[in-house]
Order: C-alpha cells, then structure tokens, then sequence
C-alpha cells in the first residue's frame, strides 16, 4: 500500500513539472511587449522633443 502511494506522488511530482515546462516554453514563445507598450514605444519615438528643449548650464 505505501508503494502504491510513493508512485502515486511521483506521478503527480512528474506531471506537475511537464506541465511547468511546457507553460515556459509557451511563454517564451510569446512576444513579450503588449500591444499598449507597443503603441507607447512608437509614441516616443515619433516624438521630436530635441528641436524644442533648451539646455542653459
């Protein structure tokens, strides 16, 4: 009966990790920036602040 309980564990352990690595190689997959950081990113870039500062030391 203890036997069939440690192997009972060591299925759960191994399908808990497989599930684990395979959420990581899905993750990786992805793309990591969402659209809204996307569309901020461009709005940065787009912007052109250099003409307008003015430095005085």
């Amino acid at each position: 009966m203890n036997l069939k309980k440690r192997i009972f564990a060591l299925i759960v352990v191994l399908a808990i990790a497989g599930l684990a690595a395979f959420n990581v190689n899905v993750n990786k997959q992805k793309n990591g920036l969402s659209d809204i950081s996307l569309e901020n990113i461009e709005a940065l870039a787009g912007e052109n602040s250099l003409g307008d500062c003015k430095y005085n030391p």
